[in-house]
């Protein structure tokens, strides 16, 4: 607010108190300028207290909320005028200060209503003083009954004294009721406060209580006795201009409070630790400190711990202290506190420097911290031993390893009798004494058994402590390699039992790089035995070549082909090569590639390539295929005819030769999966059902006849067959079903027999004749 409009509203205030006051001059009452005397002193003490607070702090709400009591509260003297209008005015209108009083008491300090229901209160109190004045005003004849010379009611619509006396008693009980309400949420306010801001509210809400108790006393006996009312109505206002008083004294409290700044200077000087001599300044018990570490960028405590950001929170907050323009510490206070920004910045500057010196100190206890969880947490053995070869100092790791249960048991004690097995704890000495008086740095293993009979492997490394030039102590870090050395072993077990496994297995092996280079590795090449074995070359001969060179030149480009596809992680498809035998001659072998991890750890990606002589088999495959064909050969020149089956009378693939297909019509690819039962009289066709299971039951059947089908449907044709069992080649066992057409032949004894009949026939004729 600027100063201008101060100025005015202080102009506004004086008019209206100097109006206020001629009123109550010119009165011809004897009593009631005693009281309006006492409410014009009240409203001039919140017009000035609300100037005041107003000047000081502009943002804050409480200072215009006084200025509105004190000049609403102006309007009470309009009662004292002798005109009708401003008299019924002064009633209509004197009660409106009530209205921002319970909202500066429910707001103070801040002065913003935080809670609906503080909100709520504030909104009925604002109902009650401006609708029932009204209702009383516009039914009641006698506003004032008091008073025998007061000008009459303007403002009266409807004459109805006992209306307007209901009005009347409701407007009271209302009142008492909201001044208990707000009488109680001041008081549980003020023991849910903490002590410094109970030390601000106490005289405020001690006199706001005072206030509301007779005013709501003042109600209850004015309703029945209006000299009594008269008399706490007096008292409550006498209480009430106190109020304002009571809120300047805690800002003059602010201002005087600065003259306790030297008493946190001449109190460190005592020896006061420095929290406890700004606690007591700033009248805040809970007061902490918090220090900015530039190092570790973060705020920390007195001893160095690190804490949260931000540092405070409500009902709390932090001011920041700095020293020759940079930020030193922080001081988490009461948020009452921030009322006082001038206390606070007075003391922060007197205990400035002591801060940045504290700073200083809590930021090497931090970085000792620090140091110490480090070392202590850091999974290494670090001890520090001096030239005599005795423990000085340990960590954490140390006592793990040494496995005891008291540390003290360690220290002091020579390092080669904790560290070293006894046998050799002498050679040990012996070179740690003679590395003096230098004891130049050095990295070594060793295995001991700790306390706790386990066996452990330590690398260290030692370095000098030197002091004015002298070694005075010798720092011994350890790292526990007992599981690595574990897994190294483990692995070279592995490999060892890989390597036997390889070795010994018939599979013919090679491992190549990705540029298809058989790998060598300390004179032995990356092959096994069964390649050596069986393709009789060397490690020498083979090892750092390009495998493609003992290759068939015709298959060398399809074997370079696999490994570039296998070298980035897609195995390929078995394929035949031929390999070259070390005397010239061609191996077949079948192979395929996939890539595998590099055992030494290079980085690079290796190709396997695993492969089976199949030489032999590709020979007894071609001598079988060459049966085959002599086989097929001879069924298709044969006459017979000839067609193979299974245990279900279905007809197998390429089963049906050159006479039968030439007899009957059927193609190969037409009967395959056919029943055979299709191509046979149905009258015949139980009798070949039955043949063809004895024969799959192993029973040749011969001397068979049956009518079978040609496949246009003509007349069947008879077949002499037979049904003879085959040797399981499948899953299952198969029939071969050989036959021979013995139509034509059937016809010629069908004739030969029916001559012979007639020739029979005749002889009996003649011999009958």
């Amino acid at each position: 607010m600027s100063r201008a409009l101060l100025f005015v509203l202080a102009g506004v205030g004086a008019f209206l108190y100097a109006a206020a006051i001629v009123l109550v001059a010119s009165s011809d009452t004897d009593d009631l300028p005693v009281i309006a005397t006492a409410a014009i002193f009240a409203g001039v003490t919140f017009v000035v207290t609300g100037i005041l607070a107003t000047a000081r702090r502009p943002e804050n709400r409480t200072g215009p909320l006084m200025l509105a009591v004190g000049y609403l509260w102006s309007l009470g003297a309009l009662t004292e005028s002798s005109n009708g209008v401003t008299f019924t005015l002064g009633i209509l209108l004197g009660q409106l200060a009530f209205a921002p009083l319970s909202q500066l008491l429910l707001s103070f300090p801040s002065g913003v209503l935080e809670r609906r229901s503080e909100r709520r209160l504030v909104a009925a109190v604002w109902a009650v003083v401006v609708t029932f004045p009204l209702l009383i005003v516009l039914v009641t004849p006698d506003v004032s009954p008091s008073c025998d010379d007061c000008p009459d009611n303007a403002f009266l619509l409807w004459e109805n004294q006992t209306l307007g006396d209901v009005f009347g008693l409701l407007f009271a009980a209302s009142g008492i009721a909201l001044a208990v309400t707000i009488g109680v949420l001041l008081i549980r306010r003020y023991r849910a406060a903490t002590p410094p801001l109970r030390r601000l509210l106490a005289p405020v809400y001690a006199f706001s209580l005072l206030t509301l108790g007779a005013l709501v006393v003042a109600n209850a006996v004015g309703s029945v006795w209006e000299p009594g009312g008269l008399v706490f109505g007096f008292v409550a206002v006498a209480f009430l201009s106190l109020v304002p008083i009571a809120f300047l004294g805690g800002l003059l409290r602010s201002r005087l409070a600065r003259g306790s700044v030297a008493n946190v200077v001449v109190a460190i000087g005592r020896g006061t630790p420095l929290r406890d001599a700004l606690a007591d300044a700033l009248g805040d018990p809970s007061l902490s400190v918090a220090y900015w570490s530039e190092r570790q960028r973060e705020w920390v405590d007195e001893e160095g711990r690190a804490l949260a950001d931000p540092i405070a929170e409500p009902p709390r907050m932090a001011s920041f202290v700095e020293h020759d323009g940079h930020r030193v510490a922080a001081l988490v206070h009461d948020v009452s506190l921030a009322d006082q920004p001038g206390l606070i910045e007075a003391v922060s500057a007197a205990a400035s420097l002591q801060l940045a010196n504290e700073r200083l100190g809590a930021e090497l206890r931090s970085q000792l911290a620090l140091l110490d969880t480090a070392v202590n947490t850091a999974p290494s053995l670090l001890s520090v031993v001096d030239t005599h070869g005795r423990i000085r100092n340990f960590n954490r790791a140390v006592e793990q390893a040494v496995g005891v249960d008291d540390p003290e048991e360690i220290r002091g004690r020579l390092f080669w009798d904790v560290f070293i097995d006894p046998d050799e704890r002498d050679g040990m000495r012996q070179r740690f004494l003679g590395g003096g008086p230098d004891f130049a740095p050095a990295v070594y293993e060793n295995s001991f058994t700790n306390g706790k009979g386990e066996r452990l492997v330590i690398q260290w490394s030692s370095a000098p402590i030197v002091e004015d030039g002298q070694v005075v102590a010798v720092v011994a870090g350890g790292l526990d390699i007992t599981e690595r050395k574990q897994r190294e072993l483990e692995l070279q077990l592995e490999r060892d039992s890989t390597d036997t496994l390889v070795q010994t297995i018939p599979t013919l092996i090679v491992v190549t790089d990705d540029h298809g280079v058989v790998l060598l590795h300390e004179g032995r090449a990356g092959i096994n035995r069964a390649f050596r074995d069986t393709l009789g070359w060397t490690d020498e001969q083979v090892g750092d070549r390009p495998f493609r060179e003992f290759v068939a030149p015709g298959d060398a480009e399809a074997l370079s082909a696999a490994i570039a596809t296998a070298v980035p992680g897609q195995p390929t498809a078995e394929q035949e090569s031929r390999w070259r035998h070390a005397d010239g001659r061609l191996v077949v072998v079948a192979w395929q590639a996939i890539t595998i991890p590099d055992p030494s750890e290079a980085g690079r990606r290796l190709v396997l390539v695993s492969g089976t002589d199949v030489t032999e088999r590709k020979r007894r495959e071609l001598e079988l295929q060459r049966q085959r064909d002599f086989l097929d050969t001879v069924g298709e020149s044969v006459p017979s005819l000839l067609v193979i089956v299974d245990t279900d009378a279905l007809i197998m693939p390429d089963s049906l030769n050159r006479p039968f297909r030439e007899t009957f019509g059927w193609e190969s690819e037409e009967a395959v999966g056919r029943s055979f039962l299709e191509l046979v009289d149905p009258a015949d066709q139980y009798a070949v059902l039955m043949a063809i299971a004895a024969a799959a039951n192993g029973v040749e059947r011969t001397d068979l006849e049956a009518r079978w089908l040609p496949k246009d449907g003509g007349e069947p044709r008879v077949v002499a067959w037979t049904a003879t069992p085959l040797p399981e080649v499948a899953d299952r066992p198969l029939v071969l079903i050989s036959g021979e057409d013995v139509t034509e032949r059937k016809r010629q004894d069908e004739e030969i027999r029916a001559s012979r009949k007639r020739i029979v026939q005749a002889a009996d004729d003649a011999r009958r004749r």
